[in-house]
């Protein structure tokens, strides 16, 4: 989901065990002021619209077009996270993304050593440990 106009002290924010932002926490404040329907809906539409094109793009170049950009903005690359999934969680350090876009994993293993896994399960939910 996208938050537009969560406020920090409402009932929805009280079982977040993350940190999390708003739409309108990154407007300036006359927009944050005029938070309704139409402007949700011109959000959802301007998302929809760039989702579309990357689309279309991804079906001509696939993910190599976007690797260089994602590897730059990763913000979990180099960090110690663990990725959960419905039957398992791993612990380990985030080594950014390979050639198909699957998050790289240096897992931790119980004899302390390491081993690389690539992850590209649509259930796993990763978090910053």
């Amino acid at each position: 989901g996208l938050n537009v106009g969560m406020q920090s002290k409402s009932i929805e924010t009280v079982a977040i065990d993350q940190p999390w932002t708003s739409v309108v926490k990154c407007l300036a404040d006359s927009a944050a002021s005029s938070i309704n329907d139409d402007l949700r809906d011109r959000i959802a539409g301007q998302v929809l619209d760039q989702l579309i094109t990357c689309f279309l793009q991804f079906q001509v170049t696939g993910f190599a077009k976007y690797r260089t950009d994602w590897s730059r903005l990763d913000v979990l690359q180099g960090r110690t996270i663990s990725v959960r999934s419905i039957d398992r969680v791993l612990q380990g350090q985030s080594k950014g993304i390979d050639q198909q876009g699957r998050l790289l994993l240096a897992e931790i293993l119980p004899d302390g050593q390491q081993r690389l896994r690539s992850l590209d399960a649509g259930e796993v939910s990763v978090r910053l440990a």
